[in-house]
């Protein structure tokens, strides 16, 4: 009887033990998820008053300039080019509510926020495509650096942009010193002549420079297709050049 009443007592015992053990396992279970409460409480707190400080800051940026649709055109003969540039924001239902642009002769001018083209000053105004240039007048083959800040919709100026930059193609008819080169043959007098097999010719001009290149551009066109080269090597990485239409009353160049 002693053995039985002392193994009873120790199945009680056991008993107690585990319904303390597990008590004590609701109560920590419970403690870890007040905690993991509390913490989650101040996070939100914290990131709300993160929130209320960072208001005052700008929520937009003004990316990806452009110039008549292109990055860094060449040979814009326009001469108000279009100007354009696409918004980013890690903020919903943000937008912009006026621009303003800078347009100057050299990347130090611009580096140093100096429109010597063209400030804009603030344009109230939600457009980011189509934007025309309205500054100085343009020559021909001028680089133009610029960039564009925006307010957004709290009404706080962005930085400005990373500088992008265009080049102006030829203007005016002056501005070709050139002639039109061919192989010396006549061109055929019957259609069904210009079908004959007849091989591209090929065209060398030799040149030297005798002072340094700071920048150097090939303005070229031709009645048909072309691929030119220097000093062995090909310019440029189109092909069927410069495009076709109808010759007698249009020619394209390319730049």
């Amino acid at each position: 009887m002693r053995c039985s009443q002392r193994q009873d007592g120790n199945r009680n015992d056991a008993t107690k033990s585990a319904k303390h053990f597990r008590c004590r396992n609701r109560h920590l279970i419970t403690i870890r998820v007040l905690i993991v409460l509390v913490a989650g409480l101040l996070a939100i707190r914290a990131t709300g008053f993160a929130h209320a400080v960072d208001v005052g800051l700008p929520q937009i940026a003004a990316v990806n300039l452009r110039c008549e649709n292109s990055n860094i055109p060449l040979g814009v003969d326009m001469s108000t080019p279009r100007l354009a540039w696409e918004l980013e924001s890690k903020v919903r239902s943000q937008g912009q509510t006026a621009y303003q642009i800078l347009a100057a002769s050299s990347a130090d001018t611009l580096a140093n926020s100096v429109g010597d083209l063209w400030d804009s000053g603030w344009v109230t105004n939600r457009e980011t495509t189509g934007v025309a240039y309205h500054g100085q007048p343009l020559k021909s083959s001028q680089p133009v650096f610029w960039k564009v800040r925006v307010r957004d919709s709290g009404g706080h100026a962005s930085d400005w942009s990373q500088p992008a930059r265009w080049e102006m193609g030829l203007l005016s008819p002056s501005d070709w010193q050139a002639q039109w080169l061919n192989d010396g043959k006549n061109n055929p007098t019957k259609d069904e002549d210009f079908y004959q097999d007849d091989p591209a010719p090929l065209f060398r001009k030799p040149f030297v420079i005798s002072k340094k290149v700071v920048r150097a551009r090939l303005y070229i066109s031709g009645l048909g297709y072309y691929e030119a080269s220097l000093n062995g090597g090909r310019i440029g990485d189109a092909v069927l050049d410069p495009g076709w239409t109808a010759y007698a009353q249009r020619v394209l160049y390319s730049t």
